[in-house]
């Protein structure tokens, strides 16, 4: 039987090609901005509009809060620098983690800047961070 519904475990958020490891949650958020085109010459009562912008973020939460990616995170803040930035099916396969991009049809990805980092570090539990893209240029 085909697979018809994707379930969450296998829609990941990649970072330069990578999917983000001991992720929990994941969110994709893609916009256009509308302008009206409404003239003189409307006829119609109805609101007229057109697209003028798109825009796209990614938001992830993950718990892998190590020397190394914390340190690795904040310097990709303070550099303002743009990454590529994704989301993709992965696929099941044993000993892969779920980490494997299936290229499926939906995926896209694009370059993006890390804008909002935030870190939860409650006493006696794991550190929770949460990362916010924000795409610079097209989503392909």
């Amino acid at each position: 039987m085909a697979l018809t519904k994707l379930k969450g475990q296998n829609f990941r958020v990649f970072e330069d090609s990578n999917a983000v490891v001991e992720a929990q949650n994941c969110s994709i958020a893609i916009n256009g901005n509308m302008e009206s085109s409404a003239t003189k010459d409307s006829e119609s009562g109805f609101e007229q509009e057109q697209m003028t912008e798109k825009s796209w973020s990614a938001q992830v939460e993950h718990v892998d809060a190590s020397v190394a990616r914390i340190k690795a995170l904040l310097t990709r803040f303070k550099a303002m620098a743009a990454i590529t930035v994704g989301f993709d099916q992965t696929t099941g396969a044993a000993g892969t983690m779920n980490r494997t991009a299936a290229n499926a049809s939906f995926a896209r990805s694009g370059q993006a800047y890390l804008t909002d980092l935030s870190i939860q570090a409650n006493n006696r539990t794991t550190i929770q961070i949460t990362e916010q893209y924000t795409g610079t240029g097209a989503l392909a």
